[in-house]
């Protein structure tokens, strides 16, 4: 018998397509790569918990996934988030471990995903290498945002992308900083006409469908639009990238070798 776990904490997502796209494919991929672990999940969203229940889907919260493994005989718990950063959640999540540790020999936490300069540069070459527009065109990512101090990993990650000579990749935030005219700003003083728009968020949920991609008046493809830049969306969440996968792995087992 396994008594060893790891539980993958999520934020979550009512999107089903990118739900199994990017959170239930990597618990897949997690669970291949570190057989000797039993694997639990748990979304920290209850908006997205109840949503999911009146579908049939039973998604527990991290406290009632501890408690699970608590009697299923695992004494030893790796903890490992999909968010992206040390934030709200994170800290969340964070108290909720300390107070479940009791009842375990060992509980380890992970990193999340925009966790260090590697990462961010790792982050950044993943998607120079993934996405390739046409020639002339910028690629805008649409992160969430936090009025969290961690929101300032969102302008380092777009220092960090012209420092390493991806003059074409820009970032904004729905939620924080930099917003939306900001990017817009410097996307026309770079002489860009083209943008291609894709989310900088683990699933391509609600932000993505409805805030990035849609038709309404004030969503980014349109506010776009309306300043004469050319649009192109490509709703793909992180989590469907393979080298974001990787990261998260080697997030894992630093966990797992910390004593």
């Amino acid at each position: 018998m396994k008594n060893k776990a790891i539980l993958v904490v999520s934020f979550g997502t009512s999107y089903e397509e990118t739900r199994q796209k990017n959170i239930v494919s990597l618990e897949l991929d997690i669970a291949k790569r570190f057989s000797k672990y039993r694997i639990y999940s748990a979304y920290t969203s209850s908006i997205v918990r109840k949503i999911l229940m009146k579908r049939n889907i039973q998604m527990d919260d991290v406290p009632t996934a501890m408690g699970k493994m608590a009697k299923d005989g695992i004494w030893e718990v790796i903890v490992q988030p999909t968010h992206l950063l040390y934030g709200i959640e994170y800290e969340k999540l964070k108290n909720q471990i300390i107070d479940a540790s009791q009842k375990f020999k060992k509980v380890k936490l992970g990193r999340p995903l925009l966790s260090d300069i590697y990462s961010l540069k790792k982050v950044i070459s993943i998607i120079s290498h993934e996405i390739k527009p046409e020639k002339g065109t910028a690629i805008l990512l649409m992160g969430h945002g936090t009025s969290h101090f961690s929101n300032i990993v969102y302008p380092a990650l777009d220092y960090i992308s012209k420092a390493e000579g991806y003059d074409h990749i820009f970032i904004g935030t729905v939620e924080g900083y930099p917003d939306l005219q900001i990017v817009i700003s410097q996307i026309k003083k770079s002489g860009f006409k083209k943008v291609l728009l894709t989310p900088l968020m683990l699933v391509a949920g609600e932000h993505a469908v409805n805030d990035m991609a849609s038709d309404e008046d004030d969503s980014w493809k349109t506010v776009l639009q309306k300043q004469g830049l050319q649009v192109t969306c490509m709703i793909k969440g992180l989590g469907e990238y393979q080298g974001i996968r990787d990261i998260y792995f080697s997030h894992i087992s630093e966990a797992i070798d910390k004593d």
